[in-house]
């Protein structure tokens, strides 16, 4: 529905250990849609790669998977990780939308991957906005590219970094 309505960033920050094949062949056509697909990673502390959770063990070329990092640019220490965690972005404890039944409050201080996925999200979007010629699988080499270096436990070893991201497409002077 979300790319037939014209999306070009799809935020799945939800999970679990097993899927529908027809879901994975759906993530992985993505890349030909021109959709950049954001992962949560998952809040269990495993290796994607022994212990798989989907969407986010998907492989797909336009994918990314999003781990949760610390106040200090490190691999949260409920996070899932491993190299099929693509990079970290902010995931704990984030003030957001959260509906508390019962309370009624509309916010709420969250931590985890799904916290974190949407940073991704949005940077993938804002990199669109100002490119939106530019494929799927080059904004998320760009996003994938442009990382801090730090202490983490993923696949680029670092952490969402937009402003790289978009000077390295000259997005931004």
């Amino acid at each position: 529905y979300a790319v037939n309505s014209g999306a070009r960033v799809i935020n799945a920050s939800w999970g679990g250990p097993q899927c529908l094949k027809a879901l994975e062949d759906s993530v992985l056509s993505l890349a030909d849609r021109n959709v950049v697909f954001v992962a949560a990673a998952g809040n269990d502390t495993r290796n994607l790669s022994t212990n798989p959770q989907f969407p986010a063990a998907f492989a797909g070329l336009s994918q990314i998977t999003v781990g949760a990092s610390t106040f200090s640019g490190f691999t949260a220490g409920f996070s899932n990780f491993g190299p099929l965690v693509h990079l970290v972005a902010p995931g704990q404890d984030i003030f957001s939308t959260w509906y508390n039944t019962e309370t009624g409050s509309t916010y709420a201080w969250e931590s985890g991957t799904s916290m974190a996925a949407p940073f991704v999200s949005g940077a993938a979007a804002l990199l669109i906005s100002a490119k939106p010629q530019l494929k799927a699988t080059t904004i998320r080499d760009a996003l994938l590219g442009a990382v801090t270096k730090s202490f983490c436990c993923t696949l680029t070893e670092g952490e969402l970094n937009v402003s790289a991201s978009a000077k390295n497409l000259g997005a931004i002077p």
